[in-house]
């Protein structure tokens, strides 16, 4: 009996494992957003926010680290001012997986309405030829219209954003990029 439970437990932990590995994976767009540049490669953004009065600036300072086949490593660094005081955060690395599991939103989940075109934007860093995004949803009751400006000539491709709701609005856009070659 004890034997038969041990066999059990462990088809049901072979089944389970199994589930995990057939998941479908596809290629991550943010990894190929950074892989085909060099390491030492660097963006940065200047995000600036809104909420109930309180206004926020963050410059956050990406740098290509490392390149291979699995993944981007990025060190990121962030500055902020809020209320009068400048706090400099300790840099953070993030990995950036190759391939990464596709889902699906859930059924149930919010349609946001998507527009798309092109446009060409002027931000510090230069004047880019952007593809432009524009989300409008509606959750809780609280309306939200987004707009993202992206560049494949960009590493992470993110040139602009304008994010708006009845809370506040933020911004953030490209001020600085130094590609390595």
């Amino acid at each position: 009996m004890k034997h038969a439970l041990s066999a059990l437990t462990m088809g049901a932990v072979i089944v389970g494992l199994g589930g995990l590995c057939l998941g479908e994976t596809v290629d991550n767009p943010a990894y190929g957003s950074w892989a085909k540049f060099k390491p030492e490669t660097m963006i940065q953004m200047k995000v600036t926010a809104d909420f109930g009065g309180n206004k926020t600036v963050q410059t956050m300072t990406t740098t290509l680290k490392e390149v291979t086949a699995e993944k981007v490593v990025l060190e990121v660094k962030v500055s902020m001012e809020t209320g009068g005081q400048k706090i400099d955060m300790p840099p953070q690395t993030q990995e950036i997986p190759a391939k990464i599991e596709k889902q699906e939103p859930p059924a149930d989940a919010p349609k946001p309405k998507v527009s798309e075109g092109t446009e060409k934007v002027t931000v510090p860093a230069g004047e880019f030829d952007c593809k432009k995004t524009t989300t409008e949803m509606e959750v809780q009751g609280t309306k939200t219209v987004s707009t993202a400006w992206t560049c494949d000539s960009v590493p992470g491709m993110l040139v602009k954003t304008e994010s708006k709701m009845a809370q506040g609005s933020s911004t953030s856009e490209l001020v600085k990029m130094d590609v390595k070659e």
